[in-house]
């Protein structure tokens, strides 16, 4: 109880400037209040696994959930209920991402009890919450809403493979699910930190278990990727319609996200990626520091735990620099996380895993007469607990949930680059997962790209008459379902305001006859070929074959686990 009241009273004071307005002004904030806002809504409308957002880029459409994982935004929607005076979704984003912090204090705590006594679990819970790239980087500067909810996984993934290690009864089917847990919260950490689990257990399991431990870890996490088939299949196989390439280039060419040294980046960049160094090396120093100072009086198994997660931090660490760029060159699997400086995920794990096996070794001394364990201890309490610190200087600022318009008013002398961001964000435009036929030049970062969609999205109408005689009228407009009347003289070319994916059909009258579908050139919306004639035409997104695929796989490995659970327990119930 006292671990649970502690975790909940330290996660509140860790993220109460979050939570309190739900405004925290990071990197990503507008980003993830986009996206939000729009699943949020279409999923209280009915829509259980909102993949095309229609209303987001002035109501051209985003295939944004064909790609990022959906779990956090889940999470965010059970807010919606509790806070009608939310409109906007600030508050339901403030709220999830403070839960996000609490709850990994609560998977941390569960997972780390099994490496060492509650107390020094605890300490390792509170270390969790409040690490440096977990509080203040991905909270308060990135908010890295995704990254954050990733943090709430990675314990339980570690708890069930430990469990399932040891041949635990239920391990495979709680590593299964958490893992797929993870899978759809957050690829990029999940491949950053899937190669974990699989070297603690070989490093870890006994010699003459080793073979039968891998296959159960590996086991339960290929069944977590079933399970999470629904998203995982076509994200990873559909991204040909998508702009991946400009993921990869420029700005987000990993080469230049290197801690310290990243040769092409602008001054203000490197002063991030300087500040973001200091933070990993405390980290590394940290975890360094009580490896040595706990190795003395560790037991054997304790020692072998403990080298295991310095190697790991240190790896973790390396790969953050420019010296590992001839590894990130050969593995190009990795470049999909796109930013080096993400390895602080796996470093922030290892640091806790050690600091707990130290503090455990502490747990019969006697503090009043060595008082510099408790001392250091604090110390990396009060620094890790600094960027709140300095959000607390800024309570004026939460008396009042922020619009965007009272945004924009307040940023009249601002820089054209932060006006054209806020400007973008009133009109829900999102640059990231584009289209492979969507026109770049409606997605720059500037005010000019701004403008110019306004301009598309105001001075057409929803559907207009492209090419040929004749007049369409919006009989129905909820996309992904419309519905239209036309009356054409000739052969039409009709255009739709949302953007082209493939999965848009377009049936004539009784449904009997598809009509062809195409994109338009150069701004990538729906165009539908009509015949002569007076029709009504009914246009609609279909699930994509992969997506229909990742159901059906997603749905036998749900009803595998349940079968083998009922399988278990009918094995073990008596006579």
């Amino acid at each position: 109880m006292w671990a649970g009241l502690t975790i909940l009273s330290y996660g509140l004071f860790l993220t109460l400037p979050a939570s309190w307005s739900g405004y925290v002004v990071g990197h990503d904030t507008l980003s993830h209040l986009i996206i939000s806002r729009h699943f949020v809504d279409q999923l209280w409308a009915g829509d259980l696994y909102p993949r095309w957002l229609p209303g987001m880029n002035a109501g051209m459409g985003s295939p944004v959930f064909q790609f990022y994982g959906p779990v956090p935004y889940y999470i965010t929607a059970l807010f919606r209920p509790l806070l009608s005076h939310d409109p906007e979704g600030w508050h339901q984003l403030g709220l999830a991402a403070s839960l996000a912090v609490m709850a990994s204090g609560f998977m941390a705590h569960a997972w780390l009890k099994r490496l060492a006594g509650e107390r020094a679990a605890l300490v390792g819970a509170v270390l969790y919450m409040s690490a440096p790239y977990h509080l203040a980087v991905d909270l308060y500067q990135r908010f890295a809403f995704a990254e954050l909810w990733g943090f709430v996984w990675m314990p339980l993934v570690m708890l069930f493979a430990r469990a399932s290690m040891r041949g635990e009864r239920g391990a495979m089917a709680g590593l299964s699910l958490s893992y797929a847990l993870l899978i759809m919260t957050h690829l990029p950490t999940t491949l950053l930190f899937s190669w974990v689990p699989i070297a603690y257990v070989l490093w870890m399991a006994e010699s003459g278990d080793r073979l039968g431990a891998f296959v159960r870890v590996a086991g339960g996490m290929l069944l977590g990727m079933g399970l999470s088939a629904i998203y995982l299949l076509p994200a990873m196989t559909t991204q040909e319609y998508a702009r991946f390439d400009i993921m990869g280039s420029g700005h987000f060419d990993f080469a230049k996200h290197f801690l310290f040294y990243a040769p092409g980046r602008g001054v203000d960049a490197n002063d991030f990626l300087h500040s973001l160094g200091i933070i990993a090396g405390a980290m590394m120093l940290v975890a360094a520091g009580v490896w040595l100072m706990g190795r003395q009086t560790q037991s054997g198994s304790e020692r072998r735990e403990a080298v295991f997660w310095v190697v790991v931090a240190t790896l973790a660490f390396f790969m953050m620099l420019y010296p590992s760029k001839p590894v990130w060159d050969r593995v190009a699997i990795i470049q999909m996380v796109q930013f080096p400086w993400r390895f602080g995920i796996v470093l922030t794990f290892a640091m806790v895993a050690l600091a707990v096996l130290w503090a455990d070794t502490l747990r019969n001394q006697r503090f009043a007469a060595n008082p510099a364990p408790a001392l250091i201890l604090g110390m990396i309490l009060f620094y890790q607990a600094i960027p709140t610190l300095k959000d607390y200087l800024l309570i004026r600022h939460w008396s009042a949930v922020p619009r965007l318009n009272r945004l924009m008013e307040g940023i009249a002398d601002a820089d054209a680059s932060t006006r054209s961001l806020l400007d973008a964000a009133k009109i829900s435009r999102y640059n990231s997962f584009l289209p492979r036929w969507s026109n770049p030049d409606l997605f720059a970062d500037t005010p000019e790209a701004v403008q110019a969609m306004k301009n598309l999205t105001t001075q057409r109408g929803r559907a207009t008459l492209v090419e040929g005689a004749g007049i369409v009228n919006v009989l129905r407009w909820q996309p992904p379902t419309i519905e239209l009347a036309v009356k054409a003289d000739t052969a039409l070319q009709v255009g739709v305001l949302q953007l082209y994916y493939p999965g848009w059909v377009a049936r004539l009258d009784d449904g009997s006859m598809r009509l062809d579908v195409s994109p338009s050139s150069p701004d990538g919306l729906l165009e539908v070929k009509v015949p002569p004639g007076t029709h009504r035409i009914l246009i609609d997104r279909e699930p994509l074959p992969e997506e229909r695929a990742g159901q059906v796989i997603s749905g036998a490995s749900l009803a595998g686990l349940a079968g083998f659970a009922l399988w278990l327990r009918l094995r073990r119930s008596p006579n």
